[in-house]
């Protein structure tokens, strides 16, 4: 994943919940100070409970509470831009908020 200004102004996280493949439903508010790169050595220095698998990792600090409108949403994944099926499924990428504005379902 690239460092640009896309990526790097992100303000939201969304995650698949346990059990869910096609939907995702946990969204997370970001701190505004941007996101850290971390290199495999320093996770390892952090106490990472497992060995990461690549060289480099994009690190965001997740702060509670998310925009009223935004709350309860279920979104379908595979209908954002920039979703890539198959086996690149899990690999993250970056959508404007504009298009989580109204999820694809509700709790």
């Amino acid at each position: 994943m690239p460092l640009d200004e896309k990526t790097v102004g992100v303000k939201y996280l969304l995650l698949h919940g346990p059990g869910e493949t096609a939907h995702a439903s946990l969204l997370f508010r970001l701190s505004e100070k941007g996101p850290r790169v971390y290199s495999r050595e320093d996770l390892l220095d952090k106490g990472y409970p497992s060995s990461p698998s690549t060289a480099f990792y994009i690190v965001y600090e997740l702060l509670e509470g998310v925009d009223e409108e935004l709350k309860e949403g279920i979104w379908d994944v595979r209908s954002l831009p920039g979703f890539k099926g198959g086996r690149d499924a899990a690999m993250p990428f970056v959508v404007g908020l504009g298009k989580l504005r109204i999820p694809n379902g509700d709790k």
